[in-house]
């Protein structure tokens, strides 16, 4: 109707002079002719704008409203959007938000935009009063009664907490008309969007309710949370509200349903699902799905790498009975107490009684006190074979006993690593330069990092043997990286060098360090146990520095995240707190219904010494949650058996990490204040951090300090704005060594999540701080914020690369080697080139490495520049005597990074196909910059390698027989880069000849007349050509004569077999076709089980198989598939026994036994 108006007037000025009339009907009229013509005439009807205004601010004219709506297009068309939202607010109803057009979309996003200011200020303002009020509390050590009532009140008072703010509510009403309009349209998602920006759970909830499929927009909610929000705190609300809307839940939900619990820290639902999948019938679990899908689940949470809470999940689950665990030890326990001649009827009652030696007062004394035998086989009864098996392979995927040894195998099948390269570095560098020397061991460890492949050290015992003090505490320390994860033979292989070999304090301490680089990451009962108790013991005995400082870096990387408390171990300076714990358990014991038996008998649970929660209270919660009846547990009879408390408590090995420290000594002070780091990784614990900061300020070493705050910085890992109080006291302190702390502390509490808020503060201690190295690590830590988003660091970082301060551009090669790593990013590849070729010898180090970490596994398909950077920028400088030391150590390790692991593994800090951040991937590559002031920290970085691979088990955690296929039609794309070839020894370079003048002449004259012959010779053969032509055609009609006679002896004698060949004749030609169609190649590549899959390459992976179905979406890493025809036979991939082949190397195996007859 508008268009049809505005064909008619050509001039508004009619419609403008009626608004002076005094009829208000005809004003009216005017007005609204004149809101339908504006987008045509709105710079003519802008002249009239005052005399608008004065009819929209007339409270007495009845139409001002309209007035208003037609004065808010007028100031949109002229770009001043504050006054058209000002003056559309006052025109009420007639704003309309479902009006499609661009007036309406700028006003409602202005509308939105102001409203989510306001709310998520509000929100914030919460956070921090609710915080203070409970430092306050904790603090002053104030009664519960009273903090209770003041978190109350906080919590009534809602978002009003002292606002400053204030909104219009006619804003606020605008929103609401969004959020309406959205319901009605049936655009959901927007919705989602505006609410969780808005803060408004309510809202969020009820666009969940009202549509159509409820699943997608849960699914929906928890992608923004792993990828959008920024706030913690919020997101935790959002996810339990995702879990409470979930209700009933099919197989498709329970793997969003565990990774929700996971963000929650909390282990028990996780639990509760595992063993409801694990436990179902096998009526209703058609092809073992449920089973399957429990294992998938354990599997894809081991990618977020935290062992604590994976050991937490695995307590919190039913156990069998402790005489089905471990019958062999049963059956020597009852063989010990059966009674003997003298005392037969009173050992027969304590035998009775318990399963093996227990304390004669724990001894029951009357005949009620025995556990009847009904019930314990009632126990057995439960808990079948099936069942026992089924626990035991969950309990193998969730420790890592199942996982370690097929990523070993892979390893080790698969390895691609190129031994012409070290031997062609080690020639080209001076023996006399430790620092290279050192370099190349590093890089021989990195390069081979978890193949148990050593055949270079093998090869080179007398030249490892030259290497002294620290380059050989670093040397040993590379054995632990080769055997990365061959934790069955760790002690066999480093037992010519741990302590009591002789071998000195530098050997001895780098094999404890490299002891738990192997069983870094590691959750099994040994490491727990053994592991730990070994590095424990010797962290007490030892008195050398050097012992020490090895002990506890590899005590820290054994106990790695063992001091959290989602793990199930609270981990406090004080205990007093124990008693109240124990007394609040009995209360709850009252009031919970009535328990399910357990192994141990009714009375079990008023006899259990166990941290944390009890086996009774477990089995409850889970029968209250499934509303099934559970099984009888057991842990069996004596509370020492308890598997949950295996080895050594984390506080025995925090306080003695702690007493080593307050021994003052650089060196071990340093190694201990980052192994309090990293066993308290993630923890949060305020009053570690207090007192690491207090001793930071006393101690006047700068080592200490730096490995204070290292640890400070690891203990805020991913708690984003909780460790806001700490990151603000350590960037303002006056001590640039702290300050210098505070940057990583920013870079772990927010790494991976792109938060604003944190790369604003980085960005602004980068060009404001008087401390270079304050400088380098805010630039560095970008790349941790952002490592999720690896795309955007080159735009942040571009400037600050060409910055006149050489340790600003130092720490931007670093970023984008953490952020880019793997990728193979064009724009990142682009800066470090540059950067490689700078005046600065410690810059192009930072860009040689990085330059090997963003080409890792990159071929010439998808990275043309890879063969210039192997060939000149990292192997030319390697062997280029004219380089600087620090350039070609750059250069060297990144040779040993681009090929890391045979090239089976990437540096994985974020996994974009889980939405998962790598724990250890994180801490170890922060660990790993701090060579810049300690090269025994190098090995650091083999917790940041991640197989890049794909792996399909069966519900026996078997791998099968099966192909992918890689929809890629350039097949060099999956290939490995090609190996250096060997060149031949043979051959002998020619000599120069010298000759005179005179003889070059001579020689040019013979040349002459040999070529004046020739052309003689060619002339006469051509005029004697017809008679040579006459002979040939005689001699040629002689020789045919005689083949004719040959050919008719032939028939004769063939002619009675004349049939036969001509069947051959068909036969060969059936094998001929056949044969054709073998050598044609299948159109796309067939990736056989185990095979590499690079992330860059998962994309074209696409499942084919029609028997086997894969139970994720995710065809990377570990992938549980259904057979669907379990009938018919399945062909199983063999696994290679490491222990037999790669602790050896490639070396021959032994001969068969022979007799020796001494001839």
């Amino acid at each position: 109707m508008a268009v049809v108006v505005a064909q008619a007037f050509n001039s508004v000025d009619g419609l403008l002079g009626h608004l002076d009339d005094e009829d208000d009907d005809v004003i009216e009229a005017s007005l609204q002719s004149l809101v339908d013509l504006i987008p045509y005439h709105w710079a003519e009807i802008a002249d009239q704008l005052t005399k608008i205004e004065e009819l929209s601010e007339d409270d007495e004219f009845a139409h001002s409203k309209l007035a208003s709506l037609l004065a808010s297009k007028i100031f949109f068309h002229i770009q001043s959007y504050e006054d058209s939202l000002n003056h559309a607010l006052c025109a009420g109803d007639l704003f309309n938000v479902s009006d499609p057009s661009d007036y309406t979309k700028k006003l409602t996003e202005q509308c939105i935009d102001s409203y989510r200011n306001y709310m998520q200020t509000e929100y914030r303002n919460k956070e921090e009063k609710l915080s203070m009020v409970k430092s306050k509390k904790d603090d002053d050590d104030s009664d519960e009664d009273d903090s209770e009532d003041e978190d109350a009140n906080m919590r009534d008072n809602g978002l009003n907490i002292n606002s400053e703010n204030k909104i219009d509510p006619r804003k606020i009403k605008i929103v609401e008309q969004v959020f309406e309009y959205c319901y009605q349209t049936r655009d959901f998602k927007q919705a989602i969007g505006i609410a969780i920006e808005c803060r408004r759970l309510d809202r969020v909830q009820q666009a969940i309710e009202l549509s159509d499929d409820k699943e997608e927009m849960l699914i929906h909610c928890f992608n923004l949370c792993q990828t959008v929000i920024t706030s913690r705190t919020f997101r935790d609300e959002l996810l339990r509200l995702i879990v409470k809307l979930f209700g009933d839940t099919n197989d498709a939900n329970y793997n969003t349903i565990c990774r929700c619990y996971f963000y929650l820290d909390d282990t028990r639902p996780i639990s509760d699902i595992l063993w409801q999948l694990i436990n179902s019938d096998a009526s209703s679990d058609k092809n073992n799905r449920k089973e399957l899908t429990a294992y998938q689940i354990a599997f894809d949470l081991t990618e977020y790498q935290n062992d604590a809470f994976l050991r937490g999940i695995f307590n919190s689950i039913p156990r069998p009975p402790y005489s089905q665990l471990y019958p062999d030890r049963v059956k020597q326990q009852q063989a010990a107490s059966q009674p003997s001649a003298a005392s037969t009827e009173q050992a027969a009652d304590i035998g009775a009684t318990s399963l093996n030696d227990n304390d004669a007062n724990d001894a029951p004394k009357s005949s009620e006190d025995k556990p009847s035998t009904d019930y314990n086989d009632e126990v057995s009864k439960y808990w079948d074979d099936e069942l026992l098996t089924k626990w035991q392979r969950l309990k193998s995927i969730l420790l890592g006993e199942t996982i370690i040894p097929k990523y070993l195998d892979f390893l080790f099948r698969n390895s691609h690593s190129d031994l012409l390269i070290l031997k062609k570095i080690k020639d080209g560098i001076s023996e006399r330069n430790s620092v290279l020397n050192n370099s190349l061991i590093c890089c021989n460890g990195i390069m081979h990092c978890g193949t148990t492949i050593d055949q270079f050290l093998r090869d080179n015992l007398e030249w490892m043997g030259r290497a002294a003090h620290w380059c050989k505490f670093t040397a040993t320390s590379s054995v632990g990286m080769i055997h990365n994860k061959h934790l069955s033979e760790s002690m066999n292989i480093l037992q010519r060098y741990l302590p009591g070999s002789g071998g000195g304090p530098y050997q001895e301490g780098g094999a404890l360090y490299a002891l738990g680089l192997i069983h870094v990451g590691d959750n099994s009962d040994k490491t727990c146990d053994e592991i730990r108790t070994y590095l424990l013991k010797h962290l007490k005995q030892a008195s050398n520095e050097i012992l020490q400082h090895g002990s506890c870096l590899g005590l820290g990387l054994a106990a790695l995240g063992y001091g959290t408390q989602s793990g199930g171990a609270q981990v406090m300076l004080e205990k007093d707190e124990d008693d109240d714990d124990d007394d609040d358990d009995d209360e709850e014991e009252d009031e919970a219904p009535e328990e399910p038996p357990t192994a141990q008998g009714p009375d079990a649970a008023l006899n259990e010494d166990n941290i944390g929660p009890s086996a009774s209270e477990i089995l409850t919660e889970i029968r209250n949650i499934l509303f099934q009846e559970e099984p009888p547990t057991a842990q069996g009879p004596d509370a020492a058996l308890n598997e949950d408390n295996i080895g050594p408590s984390a506080s025995e090995i925090l306080t003695e990490i702690r007493n080593i420290l307050f021994q003052d000594r650089a060196v071990p002070g340093e190694g201990a204040g980052l192994s309090l780091g990293l066993i308290l990784c993630g923890s949060g614990n305020k009053q570690w951090y207090e007192e690491m900061l207090a001793y930071a300020h006393e101690t006047q070493h700068e080592k200490i300090i730096r490995g204070l705050v290292m640890g400070i910085a690891i203990i805020f890992y991913n708690l984003q704005e909780q460790a806001s109080y700490a990151i603000n006291t350590l960037i303002n302190d006056k001590d640039e060594t702290i300050r210098y702390g505070g940057c990583y502390t920013i870079g772990m509490a927010y790494a991976a999540t792109g938060n604003t808020l944190a790369i604003a503060k980085l960005l602004h201690l980068a060009v404001s701080d008087v401390s270079n190295d304050v400088r380098r690590a805010a630039v560095t830590n970008i790349g941790f914020v952002l490592c999720n988003k690896p795309e955007q660091v080159p735009k942040v970082v571009q400037l600050l690369a060409n910055s006149y301060n050489q340790h600003v551009r130092y720490g931007a090669a670093a970023a984008l080697g953490i952020a880019c790593a793997g990728t193979g990013n064009n724009a990142a590849l682009k800066i470090l080139k540059v950067l490689a070729k700078d005046k600065v010898d410690y810059v192009r180090q930072a860009s040689l490495i990085s330059l090997g970490m963003v080409l890792m596994q990159q071929n010439k398909v998808e990275s043309p520049e890879v063969e210039e950077i192997r060939n000149v920028y990292l192997q030319g400088t390697c062997t280029d005597k004219r380089e600087p030391t620090m350039c070609q150590m750059g250069a060297i390790l990144g040779c040993g990074i681009i090929d890391a692991a045979g090239r089976n593994v990437t540096i994985s800090l974020y996994n974009k196909y889980n939405n998962c951040k790598r724990q250890y991937a994180i801490i170890g590559m922060a660990i790993f910059w701090q060579y810049w002031y300690w090269y025994p920290l190098i090995p650091f970085i083999t917790l940041c390698f991640k197989p890049t691979m794909i792996m399909s088990l069966n519900k026996d955690l078997k791998m099968i027989q099966i192909n992918v296929e890689s929809r890629e039609k350039n097949k060099d794309r999956f290939n490995y880069v090609e190996n250096l070839k060997e060149e031949k020894k043979d051959k002998k370079k020619k000599a120069i000849k010298v000759e005179l003048s005179v003889a070059a002449k001579t020689k040019q004259r013979k040349q002459k007349k040999e070529k004046e012959k020739e052309q003689k010779e060619k002339d006469e053969d051509e005029e004697s050509g017809d008679v040579d032509m006459e002979d040939k055609d005689k001699k040629d009609e002689d020789k045919d004569k005689e083949d004719d006679k040959d050919k008719d002896n032939k028939k004769k004698e063939d002619g009675d077999d004349k049939d036969k060949m001509e069947v051959d004749d068909e036969s060969k030609e059936e094998k001929k076709s056949d044969d054709d169609s073998e050598k044609k190649e299948p159109e796309f590549n067939l990736l056989q089980n185990p095979s590499r899959v690079t992330p860059n390459q998962v994309s074209y992976i696409q499942w084919t198989d029609k028997r086997y179905k894969p139970l994720t979406l995710r065809l990377s890493g570990f992938v549980m598939v259904e057979d669907t025809k379990p009938s018919e036979e399945t062909q199983f991939v063999e696994q290679k026994e490491i222990s037999a082949g790669g602790v050896y190397g490639d070396e021959p195996k032994p001969p068969k036994p022979f007799l020796y007859l001494g001839q």
